[in-house]
């Protein structure tokens, strides 16, 4: 993973085999980011989604030759108990046969990327804890 940050932008070339989570964990913790507005485009060698069914994430694994990121769009914000990063990220993907898969990101591996991290001043969000099982977004 390479990065460089200037105007509140941080730019993060992702390279084979970097991690989504693992780098952007990285990146949020390396450049002090707890709120933020996350877009990338790039390659996926494979990659996992998940579904919300209402009560709980099902999530399938996908590990296609190449998967191109048509979309991928989030944000990072903090848990409520301020002691960690959290990531919330959807995508849609590009099959070798042209059809489109896509949902919440819960991790995937690139073949190549590029994420653009919106560092979000004077305002927090953070992730709490809601009856239907989601950690819903609060704006601070």
């Amino acid at each position: 993973m390479t990065i460089k940050e200037a105007n509140g932008i941080i730019a993060v070339r992702m390279h084979d085999g970097d991690s989504f989570t693992e780098c952007v964990k990285a990146v949020a913790k390396d450049c002090g980011v707890n709120s933020a507005v996350l877009h990338g485009i790039g390659l996926f060698k494979n990659v996992e989604l998940g579904y919300f069914n209402g009560h709980e994430y099902v999530t399938k694994s996908f590990y296609q030759q190449l998967m191109e990121v048509i979309s991928l769009e989030g944000n990072i914000s903090v848990a409520e108990n301020g002691a960690e990063v959290v990531i919330h990220a959807h995508c849609v993907l590009g099959l070798p046969d042209y059809s489109l898969i896509g949902g919440h990101l819960m991790d995937g591996t690139f073949f190549n990327g590029e994420l653009f991290i919106q560092k979000l001043e004077g305002i927090k969000l953070v992730r709490r804890s809601e009856p239907s099982g989601l950690n819903g977004l609060w704006v601070e």
